[in-house]
């Protein structure tokens, strides 16, 4: 799967990903998109020394940690609890591939940065490199916004 992450098959059971922490997440009814984002931020875990920030749902499917509002919406999710605590989210150039996803995504970003600060931590951000302008746009945002 990548220099981080090792492709494993067990015929009798299934398929998982290897981080290089040593986390195997099964990718059983993943779509590629998904086992893609799992993969990124299974070296994200690498490169921070963190952990992957995911809870089993009540269909045995993993999620974010989600970060609720008072009345226990879900606003966002955290993909990576850094080595040091940081709350750090991981992504690639669909983030900023329209207008409206990067308006949503730097919403969630600035939620992030509320939680972390309030729990006295701090946001950061772990992109794949993309190669569109919007996608720069939402890097220059987030060098501005410190996440």
């Amino acid at each position: 799967m990548g220099r981080l992450g090792v492709w494993v098959h067990n015929a009798d059971c299934c398929d998982f990903i290897v981080g290089g922490d040593g986390t195997a997440v099964s990718i059983k009814n993943m779509s590629q998109q998904e086992i893609i984002g799992i993969q990124r931020e299974l070296n994200v875990t690498h490169i921070t020394g963190g952990k992957l920030a995911k809870i089993i749902n009540k269909n045995g499917h993993l999620e974010d940690m989600p970060i609720r509002s008072v009345d226990g919406r879900i606003l966002t999710g955290i993909d990576v609890i850094g080595k040091n605590g940081e709350y750090i989210s991981v992504g690639g150039p669909a983030k900023g591939s329209t207008p409206e996803k990067l308006a949503e995504t730097l919403r969630k970003l600035q939620i992030l940065k509320s939680e972390a600060e309030k729990n006295g931590t701090k946001a950061m951000v772990y992109y794949e490199r993309g190669n569109s302008e919007k996608f720069q746009r939402l890097i220059e945002e987030s060098k501005k916004n410190s996440w």
